[in-house]
């Protein structure tokens, strides 16, 4: 063989050993297992404080990090029904519209439906209520936020499997009105409501509609995340996977009243949440992806020179947030990523189709 053959068939190796590497270093595993927690109001000042005042959170130990770009359709500032749709669904709309485009008229498929649809188990958790915007746009389409009995009867008829929040607004007598009761509805489709830690721990059943907002759960002790991510993976864990979304609302209460205690112990709760989720990754570090991020912020957090904290506002800034991803396809999320991105992508690890 000539020098110049010999020259030419190194290159070619040379060249596909390139793509080779190339392509195995952004190649991933399908998430079986996807976990996808989202702090409402949690910018990146919020975080600092967090860590600055807990010490080292799990989800800041995550291998890959990013920023979120959270604007509404038409590029203003985003409320929770906006930016948790661009989460849930891939799919950018107006403020106070709920799974729904811009025009409020075609409905958008949600991620959790997607999953649903192929076979995997579907959870969503919230420490507010189960009808609030945020958890409402993974499971509902309605052209206003505010429709809470109709987002109520959303979930209700969604068929997802493991349902925890505090109550639901929509069933008060306020919304209901002479309507159906929601909770007897619930029962109808096949869900066991559970409203007291006995319940729960004696719990059997295929669907659960949990709300701790009531008397019979004996302490704040119970009702944390936490508890509820680790009853989640118990209830949803089977061999076509699950999809479980779990919302921290309570930050965004804390950041509208310019309230800094309660902000961290916000995001204290959502890390406990995520140490659990982290556990299970351990065990099953090949199928499984874990999402930390935020719908938007809120309460233009900010330390001044002297670190000093300031408030820039009582409602929702532009600010971008902050994203942690660990787990198979964790890369997919570093860099700057517009919200909507993270539901695509989130989807794509997943094997769901977009």
């Amino acid at each position: 063989m000539s020098k110049s053959k010999r020259v030419f068939v190194f290159l070619v190796i040379f060249f596909f050993a390139i793509i080779f590497a190339h392509a195995t270093a952004f190649s991933f595993s399908k998430a079986k297992y996807v976990f996808f927690f989202i702090g409402d109001g949690m910018g990146f000042s919020q975080v600092d404080l967090a860590r600055s005042f807990y010490g080292e959170l799990v989800f800041l130990k995550f291998d890959f990090k990013g920023r979120v770009i959270t604007t509404s359709f038409d590029g203003g500032i985003p409320d929770s029904a906006s930016s948790a749709t661009a989460l849930a669904t891939g799919q950018k709309t107006l403020n106070r519209v709920i799974g729904m485009d811009y025009t409020r008229r075609k409905k958008l498929k949600s991620m959790a439906y997607l999953a649903k649809s192929k076979g995997m188990k579907v959870g969503i958790v919230t420490d507010v209520s189960l009808d609030d915007a945020t958890p409402a746009a993974f499971y509902s389409c309605q052209p206003s936020r505010f429709n809470y009995y109709y987002i109520a009867l959303d979930l209700v008829n969604s068929g997802f499997d493991y349902l925890v929040g505090n109550d639901l607004i929509g069933n008060s007598k306020k919304y209901r009105n002479e309507r159906p009761n929601i909770i007897e509805l619930a029962r109808g489709k096949g869900c066991r409501v559970v409203r007291s830690m006995k319940e729960l721990y004696s719990f059997k059943g295929k669907r659960a509609l949990i709300l701790f907002g009531t008397k019979e759960f004996s302490s704040k002790n119970d009702v944390t995340l936490a508890t509820f991510v680790k009853g989640g993976i118990d209830f949803l864990y089977n061999d076509r996977g699950f999809l479980m979304i779990i919302e921290e609302g309570k930050i965004d209460w804390a950041c509208h009243a310019n309230d800094v205690k309660n902000a961290i112990e916000g995001i204290k709760a959502l890390d406990e949440a995520v140490s659990v989720a982290f556990s299970f990754y351990k065990q099953h570090p090949e199928e499984t992806l874990i999402v930390v991020t935020a719908d938007h912020e809120t309460g233009g957090l900010y330390l001044d020179s002297s670190y000093k904290i300031k408030w820039g506002t009582k409602g929702h800034t532009k600010a971008p947030v902050p994203i942690f991803a660990h787990g198979t396809g964790a890369f997919l999320f570093k860099g700057v990523l517009d919200n909507t991105d993270v539901a695509k992508n989130i989807m794509r690890v997943a094997g769901l189709a977009f």
